[in-house]
């Protein structure tokens, strides 16, 4: 019962609201995080002074001040992702390099298309549909929560997307959905067990790389497509395709 009034009552409203003024609950939504609960700060500070080593403490300041901005957009921009129109994603979304995607589905070829949580991950991605001739088959994560986990799904499947349970992901991308498939991972997830993964250095630090992606582009024999996400300025995200292997 709270799950549906914590939605119909606050969220589904929010999502109503127009950019601009979701910018202005931003900014308080980041003063809040950044000055007065301090979220994470030593965290964000550390990581960025492991990053980047040679920036000064002014510099490195600036950085997690707009990580602040940046984070409370994320969230006021993923609750306005509940009410979406078609008209409003491809204002706000454009994308580069789909020759090669289209190549690929013309010779009837599924893909693999890689990315990232950097920039807004859930707009591009659920917008996928929009832009590319292959069916989205997205791997996620279900929530515990029975109410959410639907409204979620629903949300990121407006366009098209098809939306695969972690768990099934050996059953889904197998079956025959009609067209050739984009399976679409995040590659930059945590991985559960260190054991099971590839280390590497990244910005200065010790990071554990999950493989996942390349198991199945070498059993599945699929080409593989890399979307770097870059935000040209607020509220607005273009994506650049790059093909890494055919």
């Amino acid at each position: 019962m709270g799950s549906k009034i914590l939605y119909y009552f606050i969220i589904y409203p929010i999502s109503l609201l127009p950019f601009f003024i979701l910018y202005r609950i931003s900014d308080i939504l980041a003063f809040v995080f950044e000055y007065i609960v301090g979220y994470r700060k030593k965290v964000i500070y550390g990581n960025l002074k492991n990053s980047f080593p040679n920036k000064t403490e002014k510099e490195l300041k600036k950085i997690q001040h707009k990580f602040y901005t940046h984070f409370s957009d994320l969230i006021v921009e993923s609750l306005k992702g509940f009410n979406l129109s078609e008209k409003t994603a491809r204002k706000r979304i454009s994308f580069e390099g789909i020759d090669d995607l289209e190549s690929f589905y013309k010779e009837g070829k599924s893909i693999l298309l890689l990315s990232g949580h950097y920039g807004n991950w859930e707009m591009p991605g659920s917008a996928l549909p929009l832009f590319i001739s292959h069916l989205p088959l997205a791997i996620y994560k279900p929530l515990k929560n029975e109410f959410f986990n639907n409204k979620i799904k629903n949300s990121r499947s407006a366009f098209g997307d098809v939306l695969c349970s972690m768990k099934d992901v050996k059953t889904e991308i197998s079956k025959d959905l009609g067209k050739p498939k984009a399976i679409c991972f995040a590659t930059d997830q945590s991985p559960s067990n260190p054991e099971k993964c590839y280390w590497t250095t990244f910005l200065n630090q010790e990071t554990g790389v999950l493989f996942g992606a390349e198991k199945y582009a070498k059993e599945l024999d699929y080409p593989v497509i890399y979307m770097t996400i870059t935000k040209p300025k607020r509220g607005y995200y273009h994506i650049i395709c790059t093909t890494l292997f055919e």
